[in-house]
């Protein structure tokens, strides 16, 4: 008697396992994420100070009369020994020469600090559309194996529902004869 009863309830088991089995949906499809790149954008170079001005050359003060004279109060005029001048006048062309070079250089080291800069922003788009693309991707193939596993039932089913009419067809014409 145990024996009837207990064959039924592992029936009962087994359809409840392949109802649970049957319905579950398929595994996620989980892509490969590359690794993230950040890059900070570069400051653009500012020269503060573009280097020392020349030292002030020795002065000699000459009052109302061409006289040399120690105060500055009676001075009148300012003259330079030729030396002196001629330092000044070089300085003067070294310091201008100088002072326009390092300003060319400080644009071109700009325009190439821009160039970085929009070479990090295109590493950042390219980012941006790897990822883009990724998820793209997994939702299609995410898409493809949920309609798969949909229409894997669905066809099994109907097969299932076609061979059940097929035999009980059979069936009914073999008891009907």
């Amino acid at each position: 008697m145990k024996e009837r009863i207990i064959q039924p309830i592992y029936l009962i088991i087994l359809l409840i396992l392949l109802i649970f089995v049957s319905s579950c949906a398929p595994k996620k499809f989980v892509p490969f994420r590359p690794i993230e790149v950040e890059a900070k954008h570069t400051e653009r170079y500012v020269l503060d100070n573009l280097f020392e001005k020349p030292s002030s050359p020795k002065q000699i003060l000459l009052d109302k009369d061409f006289k040399v004279t120690t105060i500055k109060k009676e001075a009148k005029y300012i003259a330079f020994e030729p030396t002196e001048f001629a330092k000044i006048v070089i300085l003067n062309k070294i310091y201008n020469a100088q002072t326009e070079l390092i300003k060319d250089h400080v644009a071109l080291i700009n325009v190439h600090i821009e160039i970085i800069n929009a070479m990090k922003d295109l590493m950042a788009l390219k980012n941006a559309e790897v990822n883009e693309y990724i998820s793209l991707w997994a939702n299609a193939e995410n898409a493809y194996r949920e309609e798969r596993h949909n229409h894997k039932w669905d066809n099994a089913i109907n097969k299932t529902a076609m061979y059940v009419v097929t035999i009980g067809t059979i069936v009914l014409l073999a008891i009907g004869l």
